[in-house]
């Protein structure tokens, strides 16, 4: 699991350093199969571990991809 975790913090990085969200999808192509091999098995945990990260990755995936931002405050606005 630690593996895992720090892999998808290198890729986090990598993908917002080099601005290369694809690189993202290699890291849940590999979780979504890591996640397959051990959803249902008596170490349930790394699954549920690796579907946490799995859709983490694919959240950033796309704020990464199409830029979303947080959406300003019109009650901050100075008039």
């Amino acid at each position: 699991m630690t593996m895992m975790s720090i892999a998808s913090v290198l890729g986090i990085f990598i993908s917002r350093r080099f601005r290369e969200p694809y690189f993202l999808l290699a890291l849940i192509w590999a979780l979504y199969g890591i996640y397959s091999k051990w959803h249902g098995t008596i170490n349930n945990s790394i699954a549920k571990t690796t579907l946490i990260e799995l859709l983490v990755l694919v959240v950033l995936f796309f704020v990464f991809r199409f830029n979303l931002r947080m959406p300003k405050l019109s009650i901050m606005k100075k008039r």
